[in-house]
């Protein structure tokens, strides 16, 4: 009898077989898969396949065929690896085949290592500060993609998500907490209803959706994007901030070093209201510091190193 993980394979091999012999591929085979999703599980996973010398990424989505998730994704992606070839070093990568169900597509693979681990891996100040450099290039350059315009600030969603977080007990306490979460809703009603640039957004733009080489700065995953405020991209990206051990100019009011807010905007050009931008900072600490569960906690070493990170940025974002 097969079991799961022998159907899984199979169907993933006949996956690979279909888009080699779609683009006439020939050599042999090797696959390993890179990524899986943790709340989709078999659902949702990325491969790299080797086919002879070349190198592709195949991106797995199983509820596609009924969503469209993937055909969205590989539409976009093909617009934006063509919108990035007027940018020197900057790209997305090359849409090339996706399968007639819409299960899965494959795009060109992109060596190298993602922003987070070029900024947890590495301890010089400068070079760390060349990771928020390059981002901020990068972005800058996706929000060109379209006109920007202006929209309303309205922040109600993430006091809402503090709030949920609370309700479904954090490891953090309430003496903790407390005054943090109520001073993040005054701060927020005096910034609700401001204008601010409204952009073509990435959606998703974490460190691990950024990978860095001698050849460029290479964005990927675009499952989520969407028309918003730009400082909501900028703020997820300057989150990894939080695992630098030197914090150079030191941590302002926002949770996140001074100095990588100056590399990250060295090249990206956008005017953006920066207290806006740093209330969100603020929010977003706080909301993954309150994610954070006990039992997630004491499961996980890495949850605990995390927490430790944001409650030091907050207690100083939130200081009196």
């Amino acid at each position: 009898m097969l079991s799961y993980l022998n159907v899984n394979a199979l169907r993933i091999d006949r996956m690979i077989r279909e888009f080699a012999s779609a683009l006439e591929l020939n050599g042999d085979i090797d696959r390993e898969r890179i990524y899986r999703s943790v709340d989709y599980g078999k659902d949702r996973q990325v491969f790299k396949v080797t086919i002879g010398a070349e190198i592709y990424a195949m991106k797995v989505d199983l509820a596609s065929p009924r969503t469209g998730r993937l055909q969205q994704e590989f539409a976009i992606l093909g617009e934006l690896h063509r919108h990035f070839q007027a940018f020197e070093k900057l790209t997305a990568p090359a849409p090339l085949y996706l399968s007639p169900n819409g299960a899965f597509f494959v795009m060109r693979y992109l060596p190298g290592r993602t922003a987070t681990l070029a900024v947890r891996e590495t301890k010089n100040a400068k070079s760390t500060g060349q990771v928020f450099r390059r981002a901020g290039h990068w972005l800058n350059a996706l929000h060109k993609y379209k006109n920007g315009s202006q929209a309303r600030f309205w922040p109600n969603w993430m006091v809402e998500a503090v709030d949920e977080a609370i309700i479904a007990g954090p490891q953090a306490k309430p003496a903790d907490y407390g005054r943090m979460r109520d001073s993040f809703r005054s701060q927020t009603r005096a910034m609700r209803g401001r204008s601010d640039l409204k952009v073509f957004c990435h959606g998703d733009f974490h460190a691990t959706n950024l990978i860095l080489n001698r050849e460029g700065t290479h964005g990927f995953d675009f499952t989520e994007v969407s028309e918003k405020l730009a400082i909501y991209d900028i703020a997820d990206f300057l989150k990894l901030d939080i695992y630098r051990d030197d914090a150079g100019a030191g941590i302002d009011r926002s949770g996140v070093s001074r100095d990588c807010k100056t590399m990250f905007f060295k090249l990206y050009r956008h005017p953006i209201d920066m207290e806006i931008l740093d209330l969100c900072l603020r929010g977003r600490l706080l909301i993954d510091w309150l994610n954070i569960s006990t039992s997630r906690y004491h499961k996980s070493a890495f949850q605990r190193e995390k927490y430790d990170r944001l409650r030091r940025r907050l207690e100083i974002a939130f200081a009196a």
